[in-house]
């Protein structure tokens, strides 16, 4: 089962989140909370958790700092930054920091826990590809933390070598959520449809919406959307690529389509977002 950090110095906020989330629901047995930065890298290093929520000012060692230092020993751990600041330079840190949302104060619970059930199915697609691989190679330990960043390459060298219906294992439920959640990560950046993520797979896109849906709360197109405007906000305030660069850049071949796509998932058109957040530097 799984564990969850949550770091923040506010003790209300801190049971707020610890009790106000049903994270039996989503499979967490442990919910373990820190009251400083230090306090949570060491339970971060400690239990390997597959969440963490990371407020960003905090005393001894800021968010930013601690999840910079976690992530270098604990690469199964996925983060998301809380704050009540919506200052543009701590958003690109986390944006750069790998972070899965920023999340702001206050917390809207609806919100987080759709995030947590897609960041539950991230997980379980991992610890898949794990078990996968050392299925195909024989292993009987686990595999070191420093292979997690090359599993995707890997995965997809395995599907082309065994082909997908085997990759699937028995044809369960979680392994189809995993294998569209793979796609999805491969092919965000072309025009593709919810038919070409399942190319290959003897599965409706119906059977398999109402599947990934149960998984996710979300269907497959909106889970493909929200991929491409969170690596679309990654390229706006991180390069100097042009709008309608960035949109073919995540699979829109309409800047128009792709400008109202965005605001619709960020509250600002892409435009409003880069003058909000991005450094004039």
């Amino acid at each position: 089962m799984f564990s969850v950090v949550i770091a923040d110095d506010n003790i209300q906020n801190r049971e707020g989140l610890a009790a106000q989330v049903n994270w039996r629901h989503h499979g967490v047995e442990r919910v373990l909370t820190a009251q400083n930065g230090a306090e949570g890298l060491a339970l971060i290093l400690a239990h390997r958790p597959f969440l963490a929520l990371v407020d960003v000012e905090m005393p001894l060692m800021n968010g930013l700092e601690m999840v910079g230092k976690a992530q270098a020993q604990s690469a199964e751990t996925h983060f998301v930054f809380i704050s009540s600041f919506d200052k543009a330079e701590y958003i690109r840190s986390a944006l750069r920091l790998g972070a899965i949302d920023y999340i702001y104060k206050p917390i809207d619970f609806v919100e987080l826990e759709a995030l947590i059930d897609r960041v539950v199915a991230s997980h379980r697609a991992r610890q898949q590809e794990i078990r996968q691989i050392q299925s195909y190679l024989g292993a009987d330990e686990a595999l070191p933390r420093a292979i997690f960043p090359l599993l995707q390459g890997l995965r997809k060298e395995l599907s082309s070598r065994f082909g997908a219906e085997r990759l699937m294992g028995d044809g369960q439920q979680t392994a189809l959520v995993e294998h569209i959640i793979h796609e999805i990560d491969q092919s965000y950046m072309r025009s593709v449809s919810v038919g070409d993520l399942l190319s290959g797979l003897y599965v409706s896109e119906n059977h398999a919406n109402r599947i990934f849906k149960k998984a996710t709360g979300q269907s497959i197109y909106s889970f493909l959307q929200r991929k491409r405007i969170y690596e679309a906000q990654r390229l706006l305030l991180g390069s100097r690529l042009k709008i309608h660069e960035i949109a073919e850049r995540v699979g829109f071949n309409d800047a128009s389509h792709f400008s109202a796509v965005f605001k619709s998932l960020t509250g600002y058109a892409p435009k409003e977002y880069v003058a909000r957040f991005k450094s004039r530097e």
